[in-house]
Parts: structure tokens; C-alpha cells; sequence
């Protein structure tokens, strides 16, 4: 859902339905295809996480853009999109054992600027942040907080202090400009 163009996502991903790694199970007449409506009771909070997922997209027209990146930078200073790791400007493309991958996406004119950082270590890493000329950062999405605190109502952001963000293990953050 944070990726430039169509999201791809299987029916029931969003109350964690499984087919048990079975890609291809159109010509089963079994529980592997079949949707249990009991998951929906069953993962409430995850479908929550799904619906803000999907609204939280819906008003950041930067993640389903219509044209390519080329490197153009808004007012704050910040390019349309720019990677990172831990530190800013070194994304560790060559990296063999990279676990740590950021980007940040520069808004239009006033819209709102996104950091997203992802954390596919198991420890805690910390990740310095881009400054933002007139604005500050706030909390959008932490996936490893628990139901409702994981995603913020659009809104309803906390506000995020100081230069560096910590991120747990195997998770993900975003931040959005205000």
C-alpha cells in the first residue's frame, strides 16, 4: 500500500486468510479457497489496520503518482523521492546483509511530505531524519504497535521529536510533514 502504482493484495489478506502457500488455488473446492467469515470477527484489528491502510492512501496522492520520479524538489527542499538507510543519503544499494531501507517522498507544493523507513532487522535500529523546512514530522503508521495505536486516524498523528527515529524489529514507520 506505500509503493507507487496499483496495490496487490489476495481477498482476505486483510483478516489474514492463508492458502497455506498455495498461489494457484482457483481449482480447489476446499478450505484453501474457500473464505471463513469467522476470520473477519476473529482479526478485527487487523482489518481496522487494512481500512486506515487504504484511507491513509487515499489522501496522499504522492504514493499513486503519474509519472516517473525525476528528481524534482519542492519548497522545503526535499526531492520527489530520495533513499536512505540508517543515515540519510546512504541506502546501502551494495550491501549484501542490508536490513534497513528508507525514502523520503517530497510533496507537491504545501501537501505533506512522507519518510517511510523499514526495519527488516530483528533488533531496534535507529534511523536519522530529514529535515523539513516549516514543518515537523508526525507518526502516521508504526507496525509494531498494537491495534489502534499501529495507524493513526487521518488527523490524529502524534508528533514525532528529534533527529532520529527508532524503529523495532521487522517493522515499518512512516512519518508525514505538518
Amino acid at each position: 500500500m506505500l509503493s507507487k502504482g496499483v496495490p496487490m493484495f489476495a481477498a482476505g489478506d486483510e483478516v489474514c486468510r492463508t492458502q497455506q502457500g498455495n498461489n494457484n488455488a482457483y481449482c480447489q473446492d476446499n478450505e484453501i479457497s474457500w473464505f471463513d467469515w469467522d476470520l473477519v470477527k476473529q482479526h478485527k484489528s487487523m482489518l481496522q489496520f487494512w481500512r486506515r491502510l487504504i484511507i491513509f492512501r487515499k489522501s496522499h496522492p504522492r504514493l499513486f503518482r503519474d509519472r516517473f520520479f525525476d528528481g524534482e524538489v519542492n519548497r522545503r527542499g526535499l526531492a520527489d523521492i530520495t533513499w536512505h538507510g540508517c543515515r540519510l543519503g546512504k541506502p546501502g544499494w551494495h550491501d549484501p546483509h542490508g536490513l534497513a531501507l528508507a525514502m523520503t517522498l517530497g510533496a507537491r507544493r504545501e501537501g505533506q511530505d512522507m519518510h517511510i523507513m523499514f526495519n527488516m532487522y530483528w533488533y531496534m535500529l535507529e534511523f536519522e531524519l530529514p529535515k523539513v523546512k516549516g514543518k515537523k514530522w508526525y507518526y502516521a503508521v508504526n507496525t509494531a504497535l498494537t491495534s489502534p495505536e499501529d495507524i493513526a486516524e487521518i488527523g490524529k498523528e502524534k508528533r514525532h521529536k528529534g533527529s532520529f527515529c527508532k524503529v523495532d524489529a521487522r517493522s515499518v514507520v512512516v512519518l508525514i510533514s505538518k
